[in-house]
């Protein structure tokens, strides 16, 4: 008999969405978030690693 899996469902959020083609505000935000955070830009990958932190203590997930 098969053992049943641990994670049976996955549920997620997404602090930051890519949307390359876009010309509204939001989509070139997402663009220059994107550019800072493949050029390495440690400033913002804290602001994010932090931000991440604040919203998982808000909404606790449940660890099996």
């Amino acid at each position: 008999m098969p053992q049943p899996s641990c994670l049976s469902e996955l549920a997620f959020a997404s602090l930051l969405k890519y949307s390359p083609d876009g010309m509204t505000e939001a989509s070139v935000q997402s663009q220059e978030h994107t550019r800072w955070i493949k050029k390495g830009s440690t400033q913002h990958v804290d602001r994010i690693g932090l931000r991440a932190a604040e919203l998982a203590a808000d909404e606790p997930g449940e660890i099996c």
